[in-house]
């Protein structure tokens, strides 16, 4: 192996390792958030699109749709449209694809990422978050959530 490709490699690695540290739940309600605000009961859509980093590595883009069903003020149904699922194809398909029963379970839109497959789950978790906030009609007083 030349010494050139060696280092694309290890410059690939690290970028892939900066990747995993890029997905932060900030901004994505936990089932705590859910309980401060009224969602409207309907069908939303959400879509994320992950595009930055893979401009810079120059690979396909991380891109999920799906679809939420509020019912009574809680996440009632998640859909995955589609789902990019990177370089490892159907390899964590089934594990990832345990996120929209776990959302709707825990009331949360914040579900444990899938080990090597975090980008997926990250990218899963923006969509379901663009869908809800769709659906959040107000947010409720410290007195109301009690």
């Amino acid at each position: 192996m030349s010494h050139l490709v060696k280092i694309k490699f290890l410059l690939s690695c690290i970028l892939v390792c900066l990747a995993g540290c890029m997905c932060d739940t900030d901004g994505l309600m936990t089932a705590d958030d859910l309980a401060r605000v009224s969602l409207k009961d309907g069908v939303y859509s959400g879509r994320y699109v992950m595009q930055d980093f893979y401009k810079l590595i120059k690979a396909p883009f991380h891109d999920s749709k799906v679809v939420v069903t509020i019912k009574a003020g809680k996440l009632n149904k998640v859909e995955v449209v589609d789902l990019a699922l990177g370089r490892f194809k159907y390899k964590y398909r089934y594990q990832i694809m345990k996120h929209p029963r776990e959302m709707v379970e825990q009331n949360s839109v914040v579900v444990d990422a899938v080990s090597t497959a975090t980008l997926s789950s990250f990218c899963m978790m923006q969509a379901v978050q663009d869908a809800v906030n769709k659906a959040v009609v107000a947010y409720k007083t410290e007195s109301a959530v009690r």
